[in-house]
């Protein structure tokens, strides 16, 4: 990369005051368009008011009324277009562009100097295309290719052609810093650059940096899911979102919009962390929900639910904890099939059928009734089956009016004097057995999922008839609890999952077919039913799933996760890309994260200098103390305490630290605060902190191969500085660095 000479500087400078002067010229176009259609607005409106009034009357005025709200509609259309454009030209005035390319397409004599931003702009006088979004498909060169022979995929095929330049620009403020010439994808002086200078706080978007094997995964749109596996600070999540970013900018074709997309993100503060990144890149803001959040809208649960925290703690401390190896059986891959096989059987022994009356007419069996309920020949959920049945036989209670009319007619009248008009009491009568049908019809569907969950637990004998390899005292075991569990008004987070699942199976809850695009993060701490269950309740959705194998908090390093999830999701046709290099840390931090495993030893880093990882081995109050504040000396804006565990986190917050004023993250934190932060591993993940400082790297609090998972996931939050206090033995786990 080499910085531009002086004549160059000032032609850019000239040719960044021109496109200023193009987008200026357009904001006030586009500001007159506004104003207008404002106060168009205001006389059509006055209009419809003052001469056709609230409501229309005859023929003619109901067709000038018809007329008139079409052209407002139009003129509508007209004032939110000005608006958004004098949204992304003012937008795009700070920084309109960041790099240039000289493009010539195969075939043609000249080249063209493109300039690529954040946004198109087009001069709709001249029509000259001042500025390409990075997301078009001529912009993949940027940041695909070196200097020479490129090429592009348009919507009909493959572009060739030639890239002779390849500029980089610093602007800031709408003023042209620094231009660099490079000959390389994009140039790692300036990826290092940026990676240097960037602070902790909210996520921030990446366009200027993106590198090519971000770019694949970023711009890939055949396959209908989208494996991701990404070592940590490999850059998942930024990609993922700027994926969404590029999918919704092409959305014209497949009408993909911030109303059909949804993240599933790990936990509300990382919702709050990652929450910019969208916005940045001019798109209206996603919906972000946790599966905790999205349970509770699906199946709204008069039980308390209880935070995976709970069960976690006891395995982080490696303890045999019963619950949760109960949790983990509920979570196997067969249980999906499993619930979906008892909701037929439930339809078939657990149900009581009737017959059904319109007065003294049957209208249906019970034994029809029941054929039409457990007919599964067609995918639709009991109580929809039940709601086309009922609608069947209420409608044939319309040839069956007079007769019964005519029955309680009589029957009133024989009864002697009455002191209402016998015609009322007929149609009370008449609404009284129709009201009794229909409570007989919903009866027999008024059954819950926690009904069907409870009698699927009371049947131990039925999960080991349709399970194989099953212990069948372990299947007992694992009945008995969740059923006292239940009496207790508890369940574990895959409960209410499993509830879930079946509230979509019987018809309770809907599916959300309005998402189209589900984006997954962390993939690797969702288990089976997790995933039957996104596919249930999104069937029409895309998927792009995230993560890493070795930041799994509740299993061992599993290579498989990403295969069983699309498995479970149904995919037969599904993507699986990797992310190999490290971007968040300085390098000592990223050597010692990718030497805790042998096979991320290999992969790629970006050189940046930093300082190297720390192991004190002294621990007490004032050690910690001088600590954290020498890292605030040095600038920094967040510093955290990682702990294994909440309870060891809740001591330091409450007692040694309680001096410094800390932000403690629990599970009902929402966002992610400034200065010192104190939190254990499990609600680290996916941040990254300026400085970060491992409490406990002692032997008897990191010492397996699951320890090994949760020491990576620590450090490798770290940007700037990490450090990690040991106040006896150090964990074993980093001889190979240390020692």
């Amino acid at each position: 990369m080499s910085l531009i000479n002086k004549k160059i500087q000032e032609y850019e400078s000239q040719h960044l005051e021109l496109t200023k002067q193009r987008l200026r010229d357009a904001i006030s176009r586009s500001g007159q368009i506004l104003a207008q259609s404002q106060a168009n607005l205001k006389d059509a409106n006055e209009y419809l008011w003052d001469q056709l009034g609230s409501a229309p009357g005859d023929f003619l005025q109901a067709t000038e009324f018809s007329q008139n709200l079409v052209v407002e509609k139009q003129v509508l259309e007209q004032l939110e277009s000005a608006r958004k454009h004098v949204k992304r030209y003012t937008r795009l005035l700070d920084k309109p562009y960041f790099a240039r390319i000289d493009y010539k397409e195969n075939g043609e004599s000249d080249y063209e100097d493109l300039y690529i931003g954040y946004g198109n702009f087009m001069d709709d006088q001249t029509l000259d295309i001042y500025i390409y979004d990075w997301r078009t498909p001529i912009a993949s060169v940027f940041y695909d290719y070196e200097i020479g022979q490129v090429r592009y995929k348009a919507p009909d095929g493959y572009i060739f052609g030639d890239v002779r330049l390849k500029r980089q620009f610093d602007i800031q403020n709408s003023v042209l810093k620094h231009a660099y010439d490079t000959k390389a994808h994009i140039a790692d002086e300036r990826l290092v650059a940026a990676l240097s200078e960037r602070t902790a706080g909210p996520m921030r978007q990446i366009v200027e940096t993106i590198q090519s094997e971000q770019n694949k995964i970023i711009r890939e749109r055949k396959s209908p899911a989208l494996f991701v596996d990404g070592i940590a600070g490999s850059g998942k999540t930024v990609v993922a979102l700027h994926r969404i970013a590029y999918l919704m900018y092409h959305g014209i074709k497949n009408s993909l919009s911030a109303q059909n997309v949804l993240i599933v993100s790990p936990n509300d503060v990382f919702s709050d962390y990652i929450s910019h990144v969208i916005p940045e890149l001019g798109e209206e803001q996603v919906r972000t929900d946790t599966l905790m959040g999205i349970l509770d809208t699906v199946c709204p649960c008069s039980y308390k639910t209880e935070h995976p925290s709970s069960l976690l703690e006891p395995s982080l401390l490696n303890l045999d904890h019963r619950p949760l190896r109960m949790d983990k059986l509920k979570q196997s891959e067969w249980m999906p099939t499993l619930l979906t096989k008892f909701v037929e059987t439930y339809t078939n022994d657990h149900i009581e059928y009737s017959d059904v009356f319109y007065g003294d007419i049957r209208l249906a069996t019970a034994k029809s009734i029941k054929n039409a309920l457990t007919d599964t020949t067609r995918n639709r959920s009991i109580k929809l089956r039940m709601e086309r049945q009922s609608e069947q036989i209420k409608s044939k209670t319309r040839q069956h009016v007079k007769a019964l009319t005519k029955q309680l007619t009589f029957d009133i009248l024989m009864a002697g004097d009455h002191p209402f008009d016998h015609r009322a009491v007929v149609r009370l009568e008449r609404y009284k057995t129709f009201s009794n049908l229909s409570r007989t019809l919903s009866q027999m569907v008024s059954f819950t999922a926690i009904d069907v969950y409870r009698a699927l637990l009371e049947d131990a004998d039925y999960w080991t008839d349709h399970v194989g390899g099953t212990d069948h005292e372990v299947i007992r075991d694992l009945c008995q609890s969740t059923l006292q569990a239940l009496d207790r008004g508890i369940v574990t987070r895959t409960d209410h999952v499993i509830l879930a699942y079946i509230s979509l199976l019987i018809g309770d809850s809907d599916e959300m077919t309005s998402i189209k695009h589900v984006v997954i993060d962390e993939s690797q701490d969702y288990h089976a039913t997790d995933y039957a269950l996104f596919r249930r309740l999104y069937p029409k959705a895309n998927f792009t799933i995230l993560g890493d194998v070795h930041q799994s908090l509740n299993e061992e390093k599993d290579d498989s996760h990403h295969r069983r999830a699309q498995r479970m999701l149904g995919f037969d046709d599904a993507l699986h890309m990797r992310l190999t290099t490290a971007y968040r840390n300085a390098s000592g931090i990223s050597d010692l994260c990718l030497g805790l495993f042998s096979d991320t030893a290999a992969l790629g880093r970006i050189e940046r200098e930093g300082k190297k990882p720390l192991l004190h081995h002294k621990r007490d109050e004032n050690s910690i103390k001088n600590l954290i504040q020498t890292c605030f000396d040095e600038g920094h804006r967040t510093v955290a305490i990682i702990t294994k565990t909440m309870e060891r986190a809740q001591y330091l917050f409450q007692n040694e630290l309680k001096s410094l004023d800390p932000h403690l993250i629990r599970e009902d934190t929402l966002t992610l605060p400034d200065g010192l932060i104190v939190c254990p591993v499990y609600f680290a993940k996916g941040m990254e902190f300026d400085a970060v400082i491992i409490a406990d790297a002692d032997k008897e609090v990191y010492n397996s191969e699951r320890d090994r998972q949760y020491l990576y996931i620590a450090a490798s939050r770290a940007l700037h500085e990490l450090h990690l206090i040991s106040g006896g033995s150090p964990t074993p786990l980093l001889d190979f660095y240390f020692k």
